[in-house]
């Protein structure tokens, strides 16, 4: 049905949302072929999620996977840098991939979960921020009496601010973030947190045998939650000592 056979003010409607759903829209990369640099959403970081082409550069890459490597699972940092302009560079080389190669998909910004929601959608059309949820989670985790060294190295995991290999490679602009210990991916925040099988491994080792890929289901913004809050663990003890088991885990990787 096409907008202009509605009534007015239910096309109006219909427009808004559309409108509201293309703001927070994004592509995940995994493989990148599915994905257009120059026309699709992909770039999280940048207000309409797509890159700009640097002045003067008549690039032929059409496709993210052109901008990839997929040996190292990481970019192509010359090239990225070669047609992108500044800023759009800075937050493609942000953009971290897993160490597997899957398909392309279309993920929703405005919520932790990457899923869309009409209250995500109302939050975000409101100017609501997505981690504005998270307010409770921080101020949880700030009267939380644990050492205040752990409280701090919480901030700078879920706040970005780790001088991981791939934070460094923006900033100086190092051609290899490979994350050393396992060798199948970049060294980021999200890939030591969530992704990377050693350590992985090196968790459910521990005496705990914390199966750490059931614990961060959604980002690192649900591995606060479960740390502040880790009722699915009680088995482990207190709420307070599980939650201190699973802070000092991830301090000690």
């Amino acid at each position: 049905m096409h907008a202009r056979s509605l009534r007015p003010d239910v096309a109006g409607c219909i427009l808004s949302a559309k409108e509201v759903v293309k703001k927070e829209a994004c592509f995940r990369v995994r493989k990148g072929t599915d994905i257009k640099i120059w026309t699709d959403p992909w770039v999280p970081g940048l207000p309409n999620k797509i890159p700009q082409r640097k002045e003067g550069v008549r690039a032929s890459v059409t496709t993210v996977a052109e901008l990839m490597d997929l040996d190292t699972r990481w970019w192509k940092v010359n090239l990225v840098r070669e047609v992108l302009e500044g800023n759009s560079a800075d937050e493609v080389l942000k953009i971290t991939m897993p160490n597997y190669e899957g398909r392309d998909k279309n993920f929703w910004i405005g919520d932790p979960s990457g899923v869309f929601s009409v209250k995500s959608a109302y939050m975000v059309d409101k100017g609501y921020s997505r981690l504005d949820g998270c307010n409770g989670l921080w101020k949880d985790l700030w009267k939380m009496k644990i050492h205040e060294r752990l409280k701090m190295f919480m901030w700078r995991v879920l706040s970005g601010c780790l001088p991981t290999r791939a934070r460094l490679a923006t900033m100086l602009r190092l051609n290899d973030a490979s994350y050393v210990l396992c060798g199948n991916g970049v060294e980021s925040t999200a890939h030591l947190f969530c992704h990377c099988n050693v350590i992985r491994a090196v968790v459910f080792g521990s005496k705990w045998s914390l199966k750490w890929d059931t614990i961060v289901v959604n980002g690192m913004e649900s591995l606060l939650e479960f740390c502040v809050k880790p009722e699915k663990l009680a088995v482990l003890g207190d709420r307070r000592e599980t939650s201190l088991i699973l802070i000092v885990a991830m301090y000690r990787i």
